[in-house]
């Protein structure tokens, strides 16, 4: 057992179900098992305690949730995180745990693709919440050295600005400016899926560390629902329920979560307690002004979306209230009005608009300008379509040396250059023998597709298989500078894709795996 490993401890009455845990976490992690209460708190107060406990509902002396409830109770436990695992499928059993201090779900029966994402979710989410309290105590206990703290989380702070998605069918820019060293307000922008672009702004109540904190926490949650949701309404709802239980500040956070869906041309957002984002087409500014419910902090609230339709040039704007309720020297407040008037005139360039927003703030204020954090967003809908091909086949067709050839003419019938047709002929057959070897699709027919989608700045290939979950991407890469005698199996088609491309996203989708690899095009070499 490697001392250096995670402590994962799994409660659970039915030693089966702490074998099969056990078995979906052994390689990463050093399990614990306890199957009753008082067994659970000896580990919390051995010397050393779990660092993140899977807790069954269905216990025979006492139920899951009133163990995690005396657990967040327990000074030595209230800061571990709890995932319950159970065969319940309901809001209420959600809720109740939600309320009894739960961070997760696991519903039986157990997935170990799923169980390991969501453990190593939520220690990353535990790491980056302890990193952020020491920073936070150490700026507290140093007033000598309060400048250089600060500069070090605005730094810190900087580092957890998304580098924005770029695609041929939108345009996006973001910009923040601080009024303190560091900032309450934040953004973020991220795939869910090829087809799915995540958008958020928030504007955390206050300013300076506890802000940042809050914010911190509020952006790693979201990350962490949306690529198990893929649903805003429920994003929002679970990321409320774990801030709410734990606001010991009586903090909130101003919240817009919208996902772009560029295969429907559609729009989904939840707007809690923001300010209406603004939609640009045809030279009208519309303000999308449903509200799905408060500013974060409010226990147990159910959040709801609303669905718009989006057209090409259609240009998006999020932006928080620091710009509406900058002051001029007169004491007037700047206002939507003026808002929607100014960035009419910069609808189809994000970068400008942004550019201008913020300098025109920045004028009207003048020597005011300051008091608050000021955050835009702005995306501009292209309207341009990627160009697909696909291809479909069985295993023996996989497996007939004859798809080599077939898969030639499908490249040529793509119309790629000879540069493009080659990485994609050393991607595909890299991707399908990994099918072919590791793929469990127990007593199915094997189905593979695959298929390339081709824009003017990247070059996507992707493939599908109906087998088992399994994300390749999520396995450690292979040692390669130890001898071949003592490699592991496996591994190295996908480490020569990691390689040759700049991004690899997984997905489970409709009941298929679906692996797609993106390649920035003005970046693709190949030599002969």
């Amino acid at each position: 057992m490697n001392a250096n490993k995670p402590r994962v401890l799994v409660v659970d009455d039915n030693r089966l179900n702490i074998k099969v845990l056990a078995n979906a976490l052994q390689n990463d992690y050093q399990v614990m098992a306890a199957t009753k209460f008082e067994q659970t708190l000896a580990a919390v107060e051995g010397r050393h305690p779990p660092e993140l406990i899977l807790l069954d509902v269905m216990m025979p002396d006492m139920d899951g949730y009133e163990v995690c409830a005396r657990l967040k109770a327990h000074p030595l436990a209230r800061d571990i995180p709890i995932i319950f695992v159970t065969a319940k499928d309901g809001e209420m059993d959600e809720a109740k745990g939600f309320e009894a201090g739960a961070v997760d779900f696991l519903t039986k029966p157990i997935s170990s693709v799923v169980v390991r994402s969501r453990v190593a979710t939520q220690l990353k989410l535990r790491q980056q919440y302890e990193a952020l309290e020491r920073a936070s105590d150490t700026i507290r206990r140093q007033n000598l050295r309060m400048e250089e703290e600060l500069a070090t989380g605005q730094r810190l702070q900087g580092s957890f600005l998304p580098d924005l998605p770029q695609d041929a069918r939108f345009r996006l820019s973001a910009a923040i400016e601080s009024a303190l060293e560091l900032s309450g307000d934040f953004y973020d922008a991220f795939w869910i899926d090829d087809q799915k672009l995540c958008l958020v702004v928030g504007d955390v109540s206050g300013k300076g560390v506890a802000a940042a904190i809050y914010m911190g926490m509020t952006r790693a949650l979201i990350r962490s629902k949306a690529s198990r949701l893929q649903n805003v309404s429920m994003i929002v709802t679970e990321t409320n329920a774990q801030l709410a239980t734990a606001n010991e500040h009586c903090m909130f956070v101003t919240l817009f979560v919208g996902i772009v869906d560029f295969s429907r041309n559609t729009l989904t957002y939840s707007n809690a307690g923001h300010l209406p984002p603004i939609l640009l087409r045809s030279g009208d500014a519309i303000e999308l002004d449903d509200m799905h419910g408060p500013a974060l902090g409010v226990v147990g609230f159910d959040y709801t979306a609303s669905v718009v339709d989006l057209q090409p040039s259609d240009t998006l704007m999020i932006y928080t209230d620091g710009i509406t309720e900058a002051r001029s020297d007169s004491a007037e407040f700047y206002g939507r009005e003026r808002l929607k008037q100014l960035v009419m005139s910069c609808a189809e360039d994000p970068a400008e608009m942004v550019r201008t927003v913020l300098n025109d703030v920045q004028t009207f204020a003048g020597a005011k300008r300051g008091a608050d954090d000021i955050t835009v967003m702005s995306l501009h809908c292209t309207g341009a379509v990627t160009p697909c091909h696909q291809f479909s086949l069985t295993r023996d067709q996989a497996q007939n040396g004859a798809f080599a050839v077939a898969l030639g003419r499908f490249l040529e019938g793509t119309q790629l250059d000879d540069v493009d047709r080659r990485l994609a002929q050393i991607l595909f057959d890299e991707l399908i023998n990994n099918v072919l070897m590791h793929g469990d699709h127990g007593d199915a027919e094997l189905e593979i597709s695959g298929g390339i989608e081709v824009e003017d700045d990247q070059l996507v290939v992707w493939v599908s298989d109906n087998g088992r979950p399994f994300d390749p991407t999520a396995v450690a890469q292979p040692d390669t500078d130890a001898l071949l005698a003592d490699r592991e199996v496996g591994g190295l088609g996908i480490h020569l894709c990691r390689q040759l491309v700049d991004r690899m996203v997984y997905r489970w989708e409709s009941g298929r795996n679906v692996i797609s690899l993106i390649k920035r095009k003005e970046m693709a070499e190949c030599s002969d």
